[in-house]
């Protein structure tokens, strides 16, 4: 029986998180996909990530199957290109999302 966690990552995930961004990156070549084609994520940010308290991991009976950052702030929203905010106020962002094609299409994002 599969069970689900989704927890903070640990530095001792960074290993098995690098799995599943690989893993992503290869199946969004075959999308022809150019994002996360040029390396990144790379580990020095997911490690930051962690670092910060912000990079979520998601478990299947004890193993990596994917994860994300959540952060609370996105420099790159502060000007936007094209139209306005409907709200002002907090809010979240996903990033450097990822999950193992082992687990794709099962609604994990």
């Amino acid at each position: 029986m599969e069970s689900y966690t989704f927890e903070k990552a640990l530095l001792s995930d960074v290993d098995a998180i690098m799995l599943v961004i690989e893993d992503a990156r290869k199946f969004m070549a075959l999308q022809h996909s150019g994002q996360w084609q040029d390396g990144h994520p790379r580990i020095e940010r997911i490690l930051q990530d962690i670092a910060l308290g912000a990079y979520y991991v998601i478990r299947n009976n004890g193993h990596i199957v994917g994860g994300l950052a959540l952060l609370d702030y996105e420099a790159d929203y502060e000007q936007l290109l094209e139209g306005k905010w409907l709200q002002s106020g907090p809010y979240l962002v996903i990033h450097r999302f990822a999950i193992i094609s082992t687990e794709r299409g099962k609604g994990l994002a």
